[in-house]
């Protein structure tokens, strides 16, 4: 075999094995495009957060958001060539809480905003373009408003789009009749500083103990 050929051979075996055994960085970074008003920014960030991880850039366009965090980056509306060089750096562009008008022009390729243009774009771009609803999409009914949603829905999803759904009305908190240890340490994971219960609950003494030493509070409904 010609030396050459051999030395080519060796460089390329060499290549692969310093790709395979170089560090993976996670250098993840996530467009957010704020469509319109959203209700519940800080469940809007939980839903984000618990989808895309890294950088966080967000596309304000105009309005305030209100939960933003250390990893959050907000954009200045200077335009759109700006917004689309972001679009191309990011690995995920996401659309927030759109307009039903919004959804229907980027289904349907018509001409709109700012946000529509950027989707549309990353869509041909080949990035992982999502719509993030603050509703979950009505059941089909057809000679309804309802029709218009599925029928944009559908198409978003034809073209590649990734729809997620998050719910932006505040949950009922747990009222608990019954407080036991596990309880308690649930609570303490998930962040929480006091745990209801209804009046009358039965509250095991463990669970009254952890609750010392986690200094959560037990308090009565009302």
């Amino acid at each position: 075999m010609d030396d050459l050929l051999i030395r080519k051979i060796a460089d390329e075996v060499m290549r692969r094995i310093e790709e395979q055994e170089a560090p993976t960085v996670d250098t993840t970074e996530t467009l957010v495009i704020l469509a319109s008003q959203t209700v519940g920014d800080a469940a809007a960030m939980a839903a984000l957060r618990e989808r895309f991880s890294g950088k966080l850039h967000f596309a304000a366009l105009g309005r305030a958001f209100e939960a933003a965090d250390e990893n959050t980056v907000f954009v200045e509306d200077d335009g759109i060539k700006n917004l689309l060089g972001l679009a191309a750096g990011s690995g995920d562009v996401v659309l927030l809480a759109p307009g039903i008008s919004q959804m229907e022009n980027i289904a349907y390729g018509r001409e709109g905003g700012k946000s529509e243009e950027v989707l549309l774009r990353s869509i041909l771009w080949g990035k992982k373009a999502h719509v993030l609803l603050d509703f979950t999409p009505p059941r089909f009914k057809r000679g309804t408003f309802y029709e218009k949603i599925g029928d944009a829905l559908d198409a978003l999803a034809g073209m590649g789009v990734a729809v997620l759904t998050y719910s932006c009305l505040q949950q009922k908190p747990d009222v608990l009749t019954l407080v036991t240890e596990n309880d308690v340490v649930k609570a303490g994971e998930d962040g929480k500083s006091k745990i209801l219960c209804e009046q009358g609950a039965i509250i095991t003494p463990s669970a009254r103990d952890k609750a010392r030493e986690l200094n959560i509070k037990i308090d009565w409904q009302g």
